[in-house]
């Protein structure tokens, strides 16, 4: 026998020995634990795989959807202007804690008779009802109107009530931290649905109503409806608090998908995003002809065809020079678990 094959001989008899004591070692612990909960934790590594295997197709899903909702929309695209986003504020110090999702004491006032007046001139309003006619908006009237319903809504702050029951977040909560030149800019969004927006399923609708949530920014060739009459874009300076804001939007398919980085579900598995609310909500995004793009009870992003109402969520952007003060901890939503949200006041 040669060297090399004695070597040979001696490391297959080690392995063959080392892996007779792991066997009887598994074995063991096999015994001690118990077969039902060696087999309970197969089934749960099962359900985590299939889980990962679903996380994975609504990847690829939603990848195809964006690519080809880029395709199609023809849209400019929002610009960052620069700002580019941090984890943490930056800035004087007091506010070094502060992250996504926490809840700011912004408010954005309540209706008023003027400018419910104003929406209705411009022929995005009916009433306080749920809208039911193509481009307008609805859910909330002014407040100490006598004839409204009891479940409508008089502040910008409040969320409109569902139909299916669930109770929405009122308030305002961090959507992204930015930064620029040492500047730190607080990007807020609506804690849940405080508008509702109808839009119908005719051809190019989808561009039509891009054009009215974009407060004209994007396809104001689509300025008319399909009869040739005149459409209003929707201004949203009823929002904004000038002292400490200085910008308001409804959220696109771009912002709400770099929330998490991903397209798919958010309320799963006791995680909670800001983007998912349980209750579905339209995005500023064409998809193409036919659809706009939007946000499902789960958070998952899709798009959706006409002939639908639908909410809308808006962004506030702060003034770089705000000040925020901590204040307290906030109980969210429960997932299997308790959790929790800093609360902070603007000074």
């Amino acid at each position: 026998m040669t060297k090399e094959k004695g070597l040979t001989l001696i490391s297959m008899i080690i392995s063959i020995s080392v892996m007779i004591i792991i066997s009887s070692v598994v074995a063991a612990y096999v015994l001690k634990t118990g077969l039902i909960n060696n087999a309970k934790t197969t089934v749960e590594e099962y359900e985590q795989s299939v889980r990962l295997e679903e996380n994975s197709l609504l990847d690829i899903s939603a990848a195809i959807n964006k690519e080809e909702g880029e395709k199609t929309s023809k849209k400019k695209g929002s610009s960052t202007d620069g700002w580019k986003t941090v984890e943490q504020a930056v800035g004087d110090g007091n506010d070094e804690n502060l992250s996504k999702g926490d809840f700011i004491n912004y408010s954005a006032g309540d209706w008023t008779l003027e400018e419910i007046n104003k929406l209705k001139e411009e022929g995005l309003y009916i009433d306080g009802n749920a809208p039911t006619q193509a481009f307008t908006f609805g859910g909330y009237t002014f407040k100490g109107d006598e004839n409204k319903n009891e479940e409508t809504i008089t502040s910008r702050d409040q969320s409109v009530a569902t139909t299916s029951g669930i109770n929405l977040y009122s308030g305002w909560r961090v959507l992204s931290i930015e930064e620029k030149n040492g500047e730190k800019r607080i990007r807020l969004i609506h804690a849940g649905v405080p508008e509702l927006f109808y839009f119908t399923k005719n051809k190019s609708d989808t561009y039509r109503s891009e054009y009215i949530l974009s407060s004209g920014e994007r396809f104001n060739e689509y300025n008319k409806d399909i009869q040739g009459k005149i459409l209003n874009s929707r201004n949203l300076d009823m929002y904004i608090d000038e002292n400490i804001a200085e910008g308001a939007s409804f959220i696109t398919y771009d912002e709400a998908y770099n929330i998490d980085g991903h397209a798919t579900a958010t309320i799963l598995w006791k995680y909670y995003s800001t983007r998912g609310l349980n209750y579905p909500y339209l995005l500023a995004t064409t998809f193409n002809d036919w659809n706009m793009q939007m946000v499902g009870e789960s958070g998952v992003m899709h798009h959706v065809s006409g002939d639908v109402c639908i909410g809308v969520r808006p962004i506030i952007d702060l003034k770089t020079d705000v000040v925020l003060k901590e204040t307290e901890r906030t109980k969210g939503f429960e997932y299997g678990e308790d959790i929790y949200y800093q609360t902070w006041e603007i000074q």
